[in-house]
């Protein structure tokens, strides 16, 4: 039974759109770490009948696909818009976070890492005791949006706008992490840094919710 005074150490995974985020969660997760990816839980979110309701009296139902919400049909309503993002972040984001506290709080590991694409738009960089900020150069990121989403180059940049530039998470983070040649080179970064992890001394940090 885990020790109700005992925590496990909380490390957030950030950084923008295309930047790497999901490989770096991923070599984590090979090498036996717990990664939770906020995404996934978003995904189950926009599952509650409650939420859905209340996007379809939002939106219309043309955000529906097989009676069910397209999350690319969302997408493209509110990157397009920042009042529809907002509108968004505010319906899903507190049942996330709730979500988010609940695995940490039944953790029996002794580090868990939260990949949150959002961490510091959606104020939760204080919730954890460090964070891993992976970053690359604009037209790298370009590139890559418009190849894995199938996207042009406005509709591209209009999604990395609609983040925090990347030299504030730069600043804030606790570890950067640059992604802009192989896997490789990712890969040996996280190879020097992966036993540092467990020497982080915790820090007083606050609740999800």
């Amino acid at each position: 039974m885990k020790d109700k005074n005992k925590r496990a150490t909380l490390i957030a995974i950030t950084g923008g759109i295309a930047s790497g985020k999901s490989a770096v969660s991923a070599w984590l997760e090979e090498h036996g770490s717990n990664v939770v990816y906020s995404d996934k839980i978003g995904h189950e979110v926009l599952k509650m009948p409650k939420v859905e309701e209340t996007l379809i009296a939002k939106f219309g139902k043309d955000i529906l696909a097989d009676n069910k919400i397209s999350r690319k049909k969302l997408a493209k309503l509110v990157f397009s818009k920042p009042d529809n993002l907002l509108f968004l972040n505010n319906l899903t984001h507190p049942l996330i976070r709730e979500q988010m506290q609940k695995i940490a709080d039944n953790c029996e590991d002794d580090i868990i890492f939260f990949e949150i694409p959002l961490l510091y738009e959606d104020g939760l960089s204080d919730k954890f005791d460090y964070v891993i900020n992976v970053f690359s150069t604009e037209d790298v990121k370009i590139a890559r949006i418009k190849e894995r989403d199938n996207l042009d180059e406005e509709a591209a940049k209009m999604r990395i706008k609609a983040q925090l530039p990347d030299y504030i998470k730069f600043e804030r983070a606790d570890i950067n992490l640059l992604n802009n040649g192989s896997l490789e080179d990712l890969y040996r970064q996280l190879e020097n840094i992966k036993d540092y992890f467990t020497k982080l001394p915790q820090k007083k940090i606050k609740r999800m919710v």
